[in-house]
């Protein structure tokens, strides 16, 4: 918080003998906190082109709110009226909550640029409703802080107030790409099975977190039988398969976190504690299979990391070989992320489809599916990362020999979970 008040201080500092600014339309262009290069921030000029009016933080890409609670289905009050000085037509936010307020809109618009060039809009809305330094509560740890979530169920994001050392999470375009991608799984994914397979008593818990919401962590690993992959319980066959597409969710929210911000470390501005975990660079071993990855969920390897903290683990190692396969293959950054959006809509078909015949989602199936146009303009490079993550060595020689045609050819591949 201390990196905000010198902020604060150096964009007050030109109006010792300045004026409050005066309405006007058009392009509008403020002094904000933003990252020059990976990991580090400076005050530059930002130029925002799509809001309605420079004093209130409302227009096609977001609407931003200040403070607000949520009811309902959106945020109390009106969008935030940032309290802005102006010199030489820029625009100097004057207190921490519009800095907060006004570079937030500053990133969601860059954000709705980014999703035009694309030409994908994956049925996600604009403008995104969000609210920052926005309280709220969590059963398990209390007063949540420097924090944000995506709320499905509502379409909404709400970022917590910022406490500790950082960037505020407001602050943190790579962050705020990561929440706002769960809008477009939950459109295409999450919602669809949300809405298909209900409120169930044994896993009620767990649907805060499909919604983008924390995972209650009440559950007990006694709780649930050694065959936690046992198809004659419904509720255990339910709970591997959410468990398998929040690891999706999170692992590609990752991955547009990055293709945002360009830095694979950007949840280290504003999280330090986990950016050796959550790189989207780094080590990460081949697909697991159906059995081993149930045994890691309920806790056999290590029983203080059970189900939704798995899932975050297995989410990071999904994005380690996309990355690895966009390198290895030379793919642009835009086009991997044409691709996944273009394929979500086809993602969500194919879960309800494997689930509504009863079974338990093969890890690898989400890049089966979306990885399966830019597979085509990959090159023989792309290989050996295949190999490695999707388990050669232990596919079956038929399946083998079809992956490898597969591969030959560059057309559409497909792995197997065992």
């Amino acid at each position: 918080m201390g990196q905000l008040r010198g902020w604060l201080l150096w964009l007050l500092i030109p109006f010792l003998a300045g004026c409050w600014a005066n309405s006007r339309s058009g392009p509008s262009t403020y002094l904000l906190p933003w990252a020059n290069e990976p990991g580090h921030y400076s005050l530059q000029e930002i130029t925002l082109t799509t809001l309605d009016d420079p004093y209130q933080l409302s227009g096609q890409a977001a609407k931003i709110y200040f403070g607000s609670e949520l009811n309902g289905r959106n945020f109390d009050g009106e969008p935030a009226r940032p309290r802005l000085l102006e010199q030489s037509g820029v625009f100097y936010p004057a207190d921490r909550a519009s800095i907060l307020a006004v570079t937030a809109y500053a990133h969601y618009e860059h954000m709705f640029k980014k999703d035009q060039e694309l030409g994908v809009s994956a049925g996600v809305g604009w403008p995104r409703q969000v609210s920052v330094d926005s309280e709220y509560l969590d059963e398990n740890l209390g007063m949540v802080t420097r924090n944000a979530e995506y709320i499905g169920i509502y379409d909404v994001t709400r970022v917590a107030p910022h406490s500790g050392d950082g960037i505020p999470v407001a602050l943190n375009g790579g962050v705020l790409a990561h929440e706002n991608f769960h809008a477009y799984f939950d459109k295409a994914v999450s919602g669809p099975v949300r809405r298909t397979y209900p409120f169930r008593p044994k896993i009620n818990l767990y649907w805060p977190a499909l919604n983008g919401g924390p995972l209650n962590e009440l559950w007990l690993a006694s709780q649930w039988k050694s065959d936690h992959t046992n198809d004659d319980d419904p509720d255990e066959w339910l709970l591997y398969n959410l468990l398998v597409l929040r690891a999706w969710d999170e692992g590609l929210a990752d991955y547009f976190g990055y293709f945002y911000a360009k830095d694979p470390q950007f949840m280290a501005a504003s999280f330090k504690e986990v950016a050796p975990f959550r790189s989207v660079e780094g080590f990460y071993p081949p697909i697991p299979s159906i059995e081993s990855l149930s045994e890691k969920f309920y806790g056999v390897d290590d029983p203080d990391c059970i189900k939704v903290c798995q899932s975050y683990t297995y989410g990071t190692f999904n994005t380690r070989f996309l990355l690895d396969f966009q390198k290895s293959t030379g793919l642009s950054d835009e086009a991997i992320a044409r691709s996944i959006k273009l394929n979500l809509p086809r993602l969500g078909k194919q879960v309800l489809e494997a689930m509504a015949r009863g079974e338990h989602l093969p890890f690898g199936m989400v890049w089966d599916v979306l990885l399966s146009d830019e597979s085509k303009l990959a090159n023989e490079s792309g290989c050996p990362v295949i190999e490695y993550y999707f388990n050669w060595k232990q596919v079956p020689r038929s399946e083998k020999n079809r992956w490898a045609q597969l591969c030959k050819s560059l057309g559409p591949w497909s792995g197997s979970d065992g």
